[in-house]
C-alpha cells in the first residue's frame, strides 16, 4: 500500500477545502502517487523545475484540482488537456472524476512517452489517452468534439486563446490557468471577435496557495451570444 506523510495530505486537503475541492482519501492517494511519480522524473525530462518540486504537490497538485469546482458536469464528458507537458492538470483531474473522459495533447515525444507509461501505471487507460502534436495540428471537427479545454503554463493566455478559441464547440468551455496580472490581456483579447466568433469569461476562481508572488486564477472561457 502506497503510504505518505499525514503533513502532505493535510496540506491539499487545507489548500483545497475553502475552493469547496474535498476529495475522497483514495483520490488523495492516487494523486501523491503520481506526484511521486512526476517528482522522480520531472528534472531529466524538465517535466517540473526544481524549485517547484521544493514547495511539494500543493503547487502542482492542488493547482489542477482547484478546478473541480469549475467542472460543472463531468458525466459522460470528455476533457483535452492541451499542451499536458507532466499531465497537469489531465491526470489529477481525471483521478478525481472518475466519469471524465481525458486526452492528455503533448507535442514532445519523451513527454507523451512518459505520459503513456505514467497513465497505464495508474490505471487509468480506459478513460486517458495521450496523443502527440501541437493543438494548431489538430483537425478542428476533433477539437469541437470536447466539452472541456485545459491550458496550464503552456503559452502567454491571450495567445492560447486565439489558437484554441476558433476550434471550440459552441458549448464547451474551456478552462485556463493564469495569474491575475495576466487578466487584462485576456480581457482585451474577448472584446473582439476570435475567428468571427464573440467569447466571454463565465467565471473567474481566485486562490493564493500556487504561488509565492501573486494570486492564481482559473478562468472559464465560454462563447457569448
Amino acid at each position: 500500500m502506497f503510504h505518505v506523510k499525514q503533513t502532505v495530505r493535510d496540506d491539499l486537503e487545507n489548500a483545497l477545502r475553502p475552493l469547496g475541492a474535498d476529495l475522497e482519501p483514495d483520490c488523495l492517494d492516487a494523486c501523491l502517487r503520481f506526484w511521486k511519480q512526476l517528482a522522480q522524473t520531472a528534472d531529466r525530462l524538465n517535466l517540473v523545475s526544481r524549485a517547484d518540486l521544493q514547495q511539494g504537490p500543493v503547487r502542482h497538485i492542488a493547482d489542477a484540482l482547484a478546478a473541480l469546482p469549475l467542472l460543472e458536469d463531468t458525466t459522460g464528458r470528455h476533457l483535452l488537456d492541451i499542451g499536458s507537458g507532466g499531465g497537469l492538470p489531465g491526470i489529477p483531474l481525471a483521478l478525481a472524476r472518475h466519469e471524465l473522459a481525458v486526452v492528455l495533447l503533448e507535442s514532445r515525444e519523451r513527454k507523451t512517452d512518459w505520459l503513456m507509461r505514467t497513465v497505464r501505471e495508474l490505471d487509468l487507460t480506459d478513460r486517458v489517452t495521450v496523443r502527440q502534436g501541437r493543438l494548431e495540428q489538430q483537425p478542428a471537427e476533433w477539437v469541437a468534439g470536447f466539452d472541456y479545454l485545459t491550458a496550464r503554463a503552456v503559452a502567454p493566455p491571450d495567445q492560447l486563446l486565439r489558437l484554441a478559441l476558433p476550434g471550440m464547440g459552441s458549448e464547451a468551455r474551456m478552462l485556463i490557468w493564469h495569474s491575475t496580472r495576466q487578466q487584462p490581456s485576456i480581457q482585451a483579447l474577448l472584446e473582439s471577435p476570435v475567428a468571427g466568433r464573440m467569447f466571454g469569461v463565465e467565471n473567474t476562481l481566485l486562490y493564493e496557495f500556487a504561488s509565492i508572488d501573486h494570486i492564481s486564477c482559473i478562468s472559464t472561457v465560454i462563447e457569448s451570444d
